[in-house]
Parts: structure tokens; C-alpha cells; sequence
């Protein structure tokens, strides 16, 4: 009983931030669905009751091997590495994953909490305005990203991969 008034209570102080963060929050980072988390606030939750909250990340599937996930996390990506040059931008390119939404249909029910990470926030954000419009009503971006989970104490972090969380098994 007491774990539950913890994520209950952490879960107001996440929904009470949100609305302060969307203020100051850069428009890149911002979604149609209006909900935010730090990623000192995923961990906070996780933490009181690793049950309670779903945590994607969607970046791609070499940054989440070789740089490490929060043991917790799902990978779908978003995008995939395509190892072509972009002579413009002076790096190799990313196409977006055709199967992203298929994915996180097949894995997780469309009213879920689901806390999504990327990088930066930024791409987080454009996946769950393409989730959004597939029907998916509960999705937090968190707006710091991997970036600011790595800096955080205790962060959870591996690079141990539970196949039952890994994007190819959810093809």
C-alpha cells in the first residue's frame, strides 16, 4: 500500500512538473499530447516501483547496445543508421523506422504510460507525434533524454540486453 501512495504521489509531482516544464519547454521538444517528465523524474518513479512505469528507448539499436540503456528500457527505434554520407549536413544519414508504429502497436496497448527517450528529447518528440496519430493517448517525452539519464546517480544503466526487450523480437 505504502509503494502505491509513493507512485501515486511521485505520479502527481511528475504531472504538476509537466505542465511547469511545457512553459519553458523548446518547441522541438514539445508534442500534441502535452506530457513531460525529467529524466531525474523517470528514474524517481522507476526507483519507487520499477512496475509502474514503461520506459522506450528509441534510439537506435547501436546506441542502445553500445552505449548503454536503462536496464528497464524497451528498444524500438525510430530510426535506423542507413551508413550513407549526407555531403550537406556532413554526416551519415538516418531514415526513419517504417515499422515504429507496428512495433509499438504489437508491444503496448495504446492507453499505456509510456515514458519515451531519445538522444535529446527532440526525436522523442517526433515519435510520439507519429505514435499520437496512430491512436496512442498516453506518452511522456522525456525532455533531457539519454544525454541527462547518463548523469544522473544510480542511473540503471547497462549494456546487458534482455532479449525480451530488444526491437528484433518484436518484429
Amino acid at each position: 500500500m505504502l509503494k502505491k501512495a509513493i507512485v501515486f504521489s511521485l505520479a502527481i509531482v511528475v504531472l504538476l512538473a509537466t505542465q511547469a516544464l511545457a512553459q519553458d519547454l523548446d518547441a522541438k521538444k514539445q508534442t500534441s499530447l502535452g506530457k513531460y517528465a525529467t529524466a531525474a523524474q523517470v528514474l524517481e518513479m522507476v526507483q519507487a516501483d520499477p512496475n509502474a512505469v514503461t520506459l522506450v528507448d528509441i534510439r537506435p539499436v547501436a546506441a542502445y547496445y553500445y552505449l548503454g540503456h536503462p536496464k528497464m528500457a524497451f528498444n524500438v527505434p525510430y530510426l535506423f543508421w542507413t551508413g550513407k554520407w549526407d555531403e550537406e549536413k556532413k554526416s551519415y544519414s538516418f531514415a526513419r523506422n517504417s515499422k515504429f508504429p507496428q512495433a509499438m502497436s504489437a508491444k503496448f496497448k495504446k492507453d499505456q504510460k509510456i515514458m519515451v527517450l531519445s538522444k535529446a528529447g527532440v526525436r522523442s518528440a517526433q515519435a510520439i507525434e507519429m505514435l499520437a496519430a496512430e491512436g496512442f493517448t498516453n506518452l511522456y517525452n522525456i525532455t533531457d533524454g539519454f544525454d541527462a539519464w547518463l548523469k544522473l546517480p544510480d542511473n540503471l544503466l547497462t549494456r546487458k540486453t534482455d532479449p525480451e526487450r530488444i526491437y528484433r523480437k518484436m518484429q
